[in-house]
């Protein structure tokens, strides 16, 4: 708690927003028990100290410019792994973006409200150059990459300036860009022969990109924007909205540039693209962690310290075997080390864990009886041997659990019906309207304040509690604006997604296949619950959780599991 104060003194100068919000909750946490002390102090020295680090990176930026990696690593006093991890999500949040190249290291810069107009023009110059400089050749090729060269060190003293006053540059830019093309077209009308193999790539590039959905959106759009107004009465200036499209049009050709080389030659690191593609190292390196956020490039291994970028591919038939099975076998032997201390010494109270761990061993059997190469199944002697003794130990341990229950002696359904259970105080029945029974109770479950965590399952004494993997859809409808403000932002995002897309009001449950973290209703065997609120008090749900528990005991609901038992 010490180390987290201070490290929020720090945050409070840099003021950075997420720090200092992060910090907050985890207090709160701390205070209201639903954090342990062990996990709160992995929380700050990981998540908490990477958040700090960003705000110095950003206030650093603000105040000092652009940097590298290794000048931000010296100045936080860290290694540049670390100022690395905490840059990737500062370009999710859009905070920091590569400006340049320095000494083969990227240069890291603050993002910019607004980019100055003659920023951009001399920014769209040199990439204008740099798409003719390949196919040159003589003296012309050297006068063309020095021209290249002197407008890029232009190019990054004005983006580590950021703000500037355009008056006195705007009529040079003006010139700079008349001349660039009236290069450019010279120097294509010149040209005699075609590089058939960058034509080709460059046509293609260009069909991936408008085959993109964002492309076709914002070309469909944008016009809209500029001779209309939208819901908010405000018009797109037309200068302005040509400008984004040239830049975005130039972004999306490069991408699908890249994507094409990944698909074509394999996977590949950014230093390879930007030989191949004539893009800037700094443009390859955005591009790449852009495409890579959008999922549509993957990171496959790295190669001579540069890491190495793939699309994703479909795995083979072995490929999934393979990672099927290794799976599998990882859980057999968790399953299996557990067992042998289980077994060593089995007390009553160990039944529920004896019960996991075989069913571990059961569905890991069934998985494997269905992986098939070359159309036969994988061991199939050794599999169909062993499924009967899986079964029948399965099925003794659970015939065990019901009737060895750890909290209470075991007794018939006719020894029952004897039995006098006793009440609490009188005083009781006047405070509460009914005498509870001590041991009895009903859990009552709250559905819009479920996180499907399983928090309770995993938590009961008596496994008396399952979440079964059946989402009751029809109840996404009835929850409030209310109970949806209390829960995580994916959770709500997702319910408020259900009730945007249907058509309709579902009137059914749907059942999964199989259990889906996150989703499910929650199941209560009354026969089996002892009223212990170890569920209630391990619930992680918003405000007091999703269960609580009446002291009341649901006798019908109780008497129809005795008649279906004993039936």
């Amino acid at each position: 708690m010490t180390a987290l104060d201070a490290l929020q003194k720090l945050g409070t100068r840099t003021r950075y927003g997420p720090f200092v919000r992060a910090a907050g909750q985890l207090k709160r946490a701390m205070k209201d028990g639903r954090v342990s002390e062990e996990r709160f102090k992995v929380l700050v020295n990981t998540n908490m100290l990477t958040e700090a680090r960003r705000g110095i990176i950003l206030f650093t930026l603000s105040n000092m410019g652009s940097k590298t990696v290794l000048q931000l690593a010296e100045f936080l006093r860290t290694t540049p792994d670390k100022v690395q991890q905490a840059l990737i999500t500062m370009f999710d949040r859009n905070e920091v973006e590569v400006i340049g190249e320095k000494e083969h290291s990227p240069v890291i810069g603050k993002v910019r409200s607004a980019v100055p107009e003659t920023t951009l023009v001399i920014k769209r110059v040199i990439q204008q150059l740099r798409s003719v400089h390949k196919s040159l050749s003589g003296e012309t090729t050297d006068v063309v990459g020095d021209a290249i060269e002197k407008l890029s060190g232009l190019l990054e003293r004005l983006q580590f300036i950021g703000e500037y006053d355009e008056a006195r540059l705007s009529e040079s830019a003006k010139r700079l860009r008349a001349i660039a093309d009236e290069s450019t077209e010279a120097m294509l009308g010149s040209k005699t022969s075609e590089n058939t193999e960058q034509l080709r790539l460059l046509i293609s590039a260009g069909l991936e990109a408008f085959a993109r959905f964002r492309l076709k959106i914002a070309l469909e759009k944008g016009p809209n924007l500029v001779s209309g107004k939208n819901v908010y009465g405000e018009q797109l200036d037309p200068k302005v909205y040509k400008q984004i499209m040239d830049t975005y049009l130039d972004n999306e050709v490069e991408r699908g540039t890249i994507l094409l080389l990944i698909r074509e030659h394999g996977a590949m690191t950014t230093k390879d693209l930007a030989e191949r593609t004539g893009i800037p190292p700094d443009r390859v390196l955005q591009h790449v962690l852009r495409m890579k956020r959008d999922e549509l490039l993957t990171i496959a291994g790295e190669h001579h310290g540069y890491v190495l970028y793939d699309v994703p591919r479909t795995p083979s038939e072995a490929e999934i075997t393979i990672q099927t099975i290794s799976t599998l076998a990882n859980e057999i032997i968790d399953a299996e080390t557990e067992l042998q201390g289980l077994v060593s010494d089995l007390k009553p109270q160990d039944i529920g864990r004896l019960v996991n761990t075989l069913e571990v061993f059961s569905k890991a059997r069934d998985k494997m009886a269905k992986i098939t190469v070359g159309g036969s199944i994988i061991a199939q002697d050794v599999l169909s041997s062993v499924e009967e003794k899986i079964k029948t130990a399965l099925s003794l341990s659970y015939r065990t659990r019901a009737r060895i229950p750890s909290t209470r002696p075991k007794v018939t359904i006719d020894d029952l019906m004897e039995v006098d259970v006793p009440t609490v105080m009188d005083e009781y029945r006047d405070m509460m309207g009914y005498a509870p029974l001590l041991g009895f109770g009903t859990v009552e479950w709250d559905k819009s304040k479920c996180l499907g965590c399983k928090s309770c399952e995993l938590s009961c004494p008596e496994d008396a509690i399952f979440l079964r993997p059946i989402i009751d859809i029809p109840s996404f409808f009835e929850f409030s604006d209310e109970a949806l403000e209390r829960l995580p932002a994916n959770k709500a995002l997702f319910y408020r997604m259900v009730r945007t897309l249907a058509a309709e009001r579902p009137e059914r449950e749907i059942v999964l296949e199989r259990e889906a973290p996150g989703f499910g209703s929650i199941e209560v065997d009354l026969w089996l619950c002892v009223a212990c609120r170890t569920c209630v008090r391990r619930c992680p749900g918003p405000e007091e959780g999703a269960l609580e528990l009446d002291l009341k005991w649901s006798l019908p609901d109780v008497v129809k599991h005795i008649v279906s038992e004993t039936q």
